[in-house]
């Protein structure tokens, strides 16, 4: 049989990265978006995705913090279908590992809409592989707040480290954390990290999330 260039996968320079970075210590979610280094890294050249958000993560004694600042308008959710509509996907590993390619226990996905649909605005949805397996976190432990404008809008995520698995009363012990996430737009392109999910699909493989030290 024969094959050409057209029949091999695509490949992006993010697949061979490992991103890293620090997730600096914050008293609350009005610190991180001014704390000189809780933005997160651009990627743009390496998963060639046109980069229209920017995102900080803080973490405090008591909570994880997140802040996707999105400069393309808040048209319309939908859900099951979220992926079709505005939606934040954020993933979280609370024991991450390079060698870890299933998804445990450790491992969080959440979806965020911006615009409540039929009363939804979060919602864990991680599904796991063989014995590891919780239960998922209540849609009432994930707090957001939105912010919009006519072109542009902010979501401010808050979730309880107890809500976390493996986070509960350990902050001092823990040392990183695994982070993964996706802006879906209305009508529009994603913007992803750690890599372009046309060739690496992190949010089933934890072990190509990003890596996120606290300080």
């Amino acid at each position: 049989m024969d094959f050409s260039v057209e029949d091999l996968p695509r490949a992006f320079g993010s697949d061979l990265l490992e991103a890293e970075w620090e997730i600096p210590f914050c008293k609350s979610l009005k610190d991180v978006e001014g704390h000189k280094s809780s933005s997160l890294p651009s990627l743009e050249k390496y998963t060639l995705q046109e980069e229209f958000a920017d995102v900080y993560m803080g973490v405090s004694k008591t909570e994880f913090f997140a802040i996707f600042d999105v400069q393309s308008p808040l048209e319309k959710t939908l859900y099951p279908e979220f992926k079709k509509g505005d939606a934040i996907e954020l993933i979280i590993d609370t024991n991450p590992s390079k060698i870890q390619s299933v998804t445990t226990r450790f491992v969080h996905h959440f979806v965020f809409l911006p615009l409540p649909y039929e009363g939804i605005f979060a919602k864990e949805i991680t599904r796991f592989r063989g014995n590891e397996t919780r239960s998922l976190v209540n849609d009432e432990e994930l707090r957001s707040s939105v912010h919009q404008t006519r072109n542009h809008y902010k979501i401010s995520i808050t979730i309880s480290l107890n809500a976390l698995y493996g986070m509960s009363g350990s902050l001092e012990k823990k040392k990183a954390l695994g982070i993964g996430y996706r802006v879906h737009r209305f009508k529009g392109e994603v913007q992803e990290f750690p890599h372009n999910g046309q060739s690496m699909h992190f949010d089933v493989h934890p072990n190509l999330l990003a890596t996120g030290l606290l300080t």
